[in-house]
C-alpha cells in the first residue's frame, strides 16, 4: 500500500523460496557437484529462505495470502504483528530502503556461475527485482506511486483488502480486526506523507482535520449545524467529548 514507493517484495520473495524448495529435489537426481560450489550453493538457499522468512514476518497482509501453513516455511508467528504493516511515511521508506541495500549487497556476494540452473534463473529474478525497486527509490520518485490515485488508490485498495480477507481460523478474525482498527492511523500517515509534496483538495483535508479531532478527543460542529439540542451555531465550533 505499501503514497510512499511500494517497497513490497514479498512477491519477489515467494517466488525465489518456491524456486529454492524445489532445489533439493533436482540436486538429489544424482547431480554431482564439488564441494565448495555445494557449500555455496546450500549458503544461497539459506539466504533466499531467510530473506523470505523476514520479508513474511514483517508483513502480515503478504503472509496471510501467500501462506495458508505459515509454521511450515519456518515462520514464527509470534513474530508477526496483525496489521497493515509499515505506515507509508518518510522514517519507515528509509528503514526498508536500509534493509533492502544491506541484504542486496549480501546477495551480491554469491558467484552465479557455481550456482545451479534453478538457482541461476531464482538470482536472475531477485537481481532485476531489487535492483530496480532500489533504483526507484531515489528521492526524485518519492511520489511516484499515488496512495490516493483515483483507481487503484487507498479508496479502493483498502475496502478491497478487508472484504476478500479469507477467514480460516480465529486468528484471522483477530487479524482483520487489527487491520480495521489500523485503518484510521494508516491513512493518516498517507495523509501527511501527501501533504510534503502537494496540498490537500477539500475532501482530503476535511478527512484529515476529523481524524485529528477524533484523536483528540473533539467534535467539530460546521456553521449553520444544528446542535443535538437543537441550537443553530452561527460559526464552526469544536467541542471536546466529555
Amino acid at each position: 500500500m505499501k503514497a510512499r514507493k511500494p517497497w513490497k517484495k514479498a512477491a519477489c520473495a515467494a517466488l525465489s523460496a518456491v524456486m529454492a524448495l524445489s532445489l533439493t529435489a533436482c540436486q538429489s537426481a544424482g547431480q554431482a557437484v564439488t564441494a565448495l560450489p555445494a557449500v555455496q550453493q546450500q549458503a544461497f538457499d539459506d539466504f533466499l529462505m531467510q530473506d523470505f522468512i523476514q520479508t513474511m514476518e514483517s508483513e502480515y497482509t503478504a503472509l496471510h495470502v501467500y501462506l495458508q501453513d505459515p509454521a511450515a516455511f519456518g515462520i514464527d508467528m509470534s513474530n508477526v504483528e496483525p496489521g497493515l504493516g509499515s505506515r507509508p511515511d518518510m522514517a519507515s521508506q528509509k528503514q526498508a530502503v536500509q534493509a533492502a541495500t544491506e541484504a542486496y549487497e549480501q546477495f551480491l556476494s554469491f558467484d552465479r556461475s557455481v550456482l545451479s540452473p534453478g538457482q541461476q534463473d531464482s538470482y536472475d529474478i531477485y537481481a532485476f527485482q531489487t535492483s530496480l525497486a532500489l533504483a526507484l527509490s531515489d528521492e526524485k520518485f518519492d511520489y511516484y506511486a499515488q496512495q490516493f490515485e483515483s483507481m487503484g488508490g487507498l479508496h479502493y485498495q483498502l475496502p478491497t483488502l478487508l472484504s476478500d480477507w479469507a477467514l480460516r481460523s480465529e486468528e484471522d478474525v483477530e487479524g482483520l480486526i487489527a487491520m480495521v482498527q489500523d485503518v484510521l492511523p494508516y491513512v493518516e500517515s498517507a495523509l501527511e506523507l501527501k501533504m510534503l509534496y502537494q496540498p490537500l483538495d477539500k475532501q482530503q483535508e476535511d478527512k484529515y482535520r476529523h481524524f485529528q479531532q477524533k484523536k483528540d478527543g473533539l467534535t467539530e460542529v460546521a456553521a449553520n449545524e444544528a446542535l443535538s439540542s437543537g441550537e443553530i451555531v452561527p460559526e464552526t465550533i469544536t467541542i471536546p467529548e466529555v
